[in-house]
C-alpha cells in the first residue's frame, strides 16, 4: 500500500520531469532559461530520491540508503545555487533592458554599474561556496551523525545541528534580499511570483514545526516551481518579450531608416570636398565607397546587430576616404584585445564616433589629429567590454558635452540591441573620449 507521502514525492517527481520534458523542447538560449532547467533537473533528483527512499528503507541502512540520501541533499543544495545563479540572470537580463544611457553621462555612473555588476558575481561565487560546504557537512552527517542521527524511524539534532540548517537559511534570506534590492529592475509582479520560492518553503517549515508527523517542506518546493514556470517563465516573460520585440522592431526600423540617409550625406560630403581639390582622389573615394556600400545599406536594412569585426572592417574603408581628404593630418591607431568575432554591435554604431572625432578634431586643430580606438574589457570587470574613440583635440568643458541627433542615433541602437550605453566625456586641454560599454555574459 503506497503511503501518502510515497504518492506525494512521486507526483513531485513526475511532475519535475514533466517540466523537464516541455522545457527542454523550448529554446534555453537565455543563461536564466538555461539555470531554470537545471533548478527543475536538481528538484528531479531531490524529489525521485525522496520517493525511492520512501519505498526502500527497510532498516535504512546499507549502500542504497547512503545514496539516495546524498542524491537528496546535492539536489536540494544544487536547487538552492541555481535558483540563485536564476535570479541573478533575471535582474542583469532586465537591467540590460532599462539601464537609461543618462546614468552613462558622467564617469560616477560607469562605475555604478562595474559595482553592481560584481555585486551580482559574488552572490552567484558566495552562494556557490556556501551550497558546497553545506552539501558536503549533510553528507558527512550521513556517516558521523554530526548535525542529525537516526534512531529507529526518528531524526534527533546531533552536535552541529543548528551549523546545517544555517547553510540553507542564509541562502535563503540572501535569496529574499536580492529580489528586494532589485525588485524596481524586476518588477513588482515578478518579484511577488519569484519570492515564492524561498517563502513557500519556509510557511512548510514551520507547518512541520507545529505539527509534528507532517512533511510538506518537498511539496511546498514543487508548488513554487510550478508556479514561477507557470506564471512568470511561460506567461509574464512570454508576454513580455512580444511585446518588446514589436516595439523593439518598429524603434528599430526608425532609427536605421534616419541613419541611412545620415551616413550617406556624409560620406558623399567628403567625396565632394575631394572633387574641388584633387579630382583623382576624388576618383579613388568613388571606388573606395562603391566596395563597400552595398554591404553597409544591407546591414542597415537587416537591422541585425553585427560583430565588432565587421565593424572594423568597414570602419577601415572609411577611413581610407577620409585619409584621402586629410593626408597626414590624420593619425590612426586601433588596439583590441578582445576577439572582435564574438561582440555584437548595431551596424555602423562605431564609425559615427570616429567621424565626430575627426570632424570636431579638426575644426578645433591646424595640426595633425590624432585617433585612437580602443576594444578591451574593463580592468576588474572581465564581463563589460569597452570600446573607446579618443582625440587629442582641444576638448570640451565637461558642461558643454551635446549629443547630436547622430550620436543619440547610436546610443539608442546600442541601448535596444545589444544592452550597451554610450558615453561622452571630455575637457579642456585633454581631448574627447566616446566611450561604449557592451555588457556581456558572466559565465561561458
Amino acid at each position: 500500500m503506497i503511503r501518502s507521502a510515497n504518492l506525494s514525492y512521486l507526483i513531485c517527481c513526475a511532475g519535475s520531469i514533466i517540466f523537464l520534458f516541455g522545457f527542454s523542447r523550448g529554446e534555453t538560449q537565455k543563461k536564466s532559461e538555461r539555470m531554470f532547467f537545471y533548478m527543475i533537473l536538481s528538484s528531479a533528483v531531490m524529489f525521485a530520491a525522496n520517493a525511492a527512499d520512501s519505498f526502500y528503507n527497510p532498516n535504512r541502512t546499507g549502500v542504497v540508503e547512503i545514496l539516495l540520501q546524498m542524491f537528496i541533499y546535492l539536489g536540494f543544495y544544487s536547487l538552492l545555487f541555481f535558483y540563485t545563479y536564476y535570479l541573478v540572470e533575471i535582474i542583469r537580463e532586465q537591467k540590460r533592458k532599462e539601464t537609461a544611457a543618462a546614468a552613462y553621462r558622467n564617469s560616477r555612473g560607469t562605475q555604478a554599474v562595474v559595482l553592481k555588476e560584481r555585486m551580482l558575481q559574488n552572490v552567484v561565487y558566495s552562494t556557490g561556496i556556501l551550497c558546497f560546504a553545506s552539501s558536503v557537512l549533510w553528507i558527512n552527517s550521513i556517516f558521523t551523525g554530526i548535525v542529525v542521527r537516526l534512531q529507529g524511524e526518528i531524526y534527533t539534532p546531533g552536535p552541529l545541528y543548528l551549523l546545517g540548517q544555517a547553510g540553507g537559511l542564509l541562502i535563503v534570506l540572501s535569496e529574499i534580499i536580492l529580489l528586494l534590492l532589485f525588485r524596481r529592475e524586476i518588477g513588482i509582479r515578478s518579484t511577488f511570483i519569484l519570492i515564492t520560492l524561498p517563502l513557500i518553503p519556509i510557511v512548510g517549515a514551520v507547518i512541520e514545526m507545529l505539527f509534528p508527523g507532517i512533511s510538506i517542506r518537498s511539496q511546498c518546493i514543487f508548488l513554487s516551481i510550478l508556479i514561477i514556470f507557470t506564471y512568470y517563465h511561460k506567461v509574464t516573460e512570454g508576454e513580455l518579450e512580444r511585446n518588446e520585440s514589436a516595439l523593439l522592431k518598429s524603434r528599430i526600423e526608425l532609427m536605421t531608416g534616419r541613419m541611412q540617409p545620415h551616413y550617406l550625406y556624409n560620406v558623399l560630403s567628403t567625396i565632394y570636398y575631394l572633387c574641388e581639390e584633387d579630382p583623382l582622389k576624388a576618383q579613388e573615394a568613388v571606388g573606395i565607397f562603391s566596395e563597400y556600400l552595398r554591404d553597409v545599406l544591407e546591414a542597415l536594412q537587416s537591422q541585425e546587430p553585427v560583430t565588432l569585426a565587421w565593424e572594423r572592417e568597414e570602419l577601415y574603408y572609411y577611413l581610407k576616404l577620409e585619409k584621402l581628404r586629410f593626408g597626414d593630418r590624420l593619425k590612426i591607431e586601433y588596439e583590441s584585445n578582445v576577439d572582435e568575432s564574438k561582440i555584437l554591435v548595431p551596424p555602423l554604431s562605431v564609425q559615427p564616433l570616429v567621424e565626430n572625432a575627426i570632424r570636431h578634431g579638426m575644426e578645433k586643430q591646424s595640426g595633425c589629429v590624432r585617433i585612437r580606438i580602443e576594444a578591451r574589457t574593463i580592468y576588474g570587470n572581465p564581463d563589460m567590454v569597452q570600446i573607446l574613440v579618443k582625440d587629442d583635440g582641444i576638448g570640451y568643458e565637461p558642461d558643454q558635452v551635446r549629443y547630436g541627433e547622430g550620436l543619440l542615433n547610436v546610443q539608442e541602437r546600442l541601448r535596444m540591441q545589444c544592452g550597451g550605453t554610450l558615453n561622452i566625456r571630455s575637457s579642456i586641454g585633454e581631448g574627447t573620449v566616446a566611450e561604449i560599454l557592451l555588457p556581456q555574459e558572466l559565465f561561458r
